[in-house]
């Protein structure tokens, strides 16, 4: 018995398209599917002191979502603080006594989002408190 060889060709491959299928994350907020980050990740740091200051400005078509916190307390006593919005969003922490709390999350699952424009704030009990934050805007 001969054994006989035969080669197949190849098929023509496609032209015009890409064969190649992305999957975007479907965003609630804005009811659409698009990727997890639109815009590059920002970083605001403030000093937080017992008058209410503006962390961040939002607008209507430009919503951060909060996804890390790095907050750190210089005093010898425990501080509260709390961020807020307009829209009643509201995040209350407790930082340790000469000490650093971080919370962290990912920027598809975000720890603080503004759904209202205008100002989110922050205050502390008194003033002693760095806070270090990085959002992405959706």
């Amino acid at each position: 018995m001969a054994v006989q060889e035969a080669q197949t060709p190849l098929p023509v491959p496609p032209t015009g398209f890409d064969t190649s299928i992305v999957q975007q994350e479907f965003n609630a907020e804005s009811g659409h599917f698009e990727p997890p980050l639109k815009n590059g990740p920002q970083n605001v740091s403030i000093a937080i002191t017992a008058v209410a200051q503006a962390l961040l400005a939002v607008t209507a078509t430009a919503r951060p979502w909060f996804y890390y916190f790095v907050f750190a307390n210089t005093t010898a006593a425990a501080r509260d603080v709390t961020i807020t919005e307009l829209g009643g969003n509201t995040l209350n922490v407790t930082i340790p006594a000469n000490d650093t709390l971080v919370l962290a999350s990912i920027p598809t699952a975000p720890i603080f989002i503004s759904r209202t424009a205008g100002n989110i704030t922050v205050i502390a009990d008194l003033a002693g408190v760095n806070l270090t934050a990085t959002y992405v805007m959706k």
